[in-house]
């Protein structure tokens, strides 16, 4: 019988559940990245002014002036293709980016945005985890490794990403909440609830902590957890 009812729960859990957080691939996204370029390129125009006379300097930096305009040039036409929701378009301009300049760890996060759109998970993955590599703290990629993991529905890889996110910043109840998902399908029961009440006692939207306290009502009442 516990099984019926953790079964119906979860199938209303999934049903209700956002799907991976697609507002939050899009504000990755459309936050503009050019600050981020550019001022990695001011440094190299700064270092060369130290370092070279005037002449060979004026001539450096032409040169990477040209490649701070040709790189800011496909950034623009990266961001107006996923506005247009061309997605094999930006693809195109941010792998243009990425060869021109592998040192910015923004390019590689929206890359792994676009990956999310094309719901191509492994390529995003490899970019989520790059991104990680260069700045770790980063709880929103960590959230959404997490999600990628719950749609391959490997559950314990997806508690692990959340655990991290959660570490980095604890104001986050939609990850506890799907953190929460996670533990039911494994069967953790008293971690699932621990993570419900979490969600309750946050200062979320009515309706998600509406449903963790339904959720959690029923493992209660049901007499999983107390």
């Amino acid at each position: 019988m516990k099984n019926t009812y953790v079964n119906s729960l979860l199938l209303w859990m999934y049903t209700r559940k956002k799907a991976i957080a697609i507002f939050l691939i899009l504000i990755m996204i459309l936050s503009v990245a050019l600050g981020v370029g550019l001022s990695h390129q001011s440094e190299v125009m700064r270092t060369a002014k130290a370092q070279m006379a005037y002449e060979s300097q004026m001539a450096l930096l032409e040169s990477e002036q040209a490649r701070t305009e040709d790189i800011e040039n496909h950034l623009n036409t990266f961001l107006s293709s996923i506005e247009q929701e061309n997605y094999t378009a930006a693809l195109e301009a941010i792998n243009y980016v990425i060869e021109e300049d592998t040192s910015v760890s923004d390019y590689y996060l929206k890359r792994a945005g676009t990956y999310v759109l094309m719901e191509n998970y492994d390529l995003a993955m490899k970019d989520f985890y790059q991104c990680l590599d260069m700045n770790p703290k980063q709880p929103d990629v960590y959230a959404l490794i997490g999600q990628i993991y719950m749609e391959k529905e490997d559950y314990a890889k997806a508690i692990e990403a959340f655990g991290h996110a959660i570490d980095l910043s604890e104001n986050q109840p939609e990850v506890y909440y799907n953190k929460a998902i996670c533990h039911m399908l494994t069967g953790t029961y008293d971690e699932a609830a621990a993570c419900l009440r979490k969600v309750i006692q946050s200062d979320c939207d009515d309706t998600l902590k509406a449903d963790a306290q339904t959720a959690l009502d029923t493992l209660i009442n049901e007499g999983i957890v107390h």
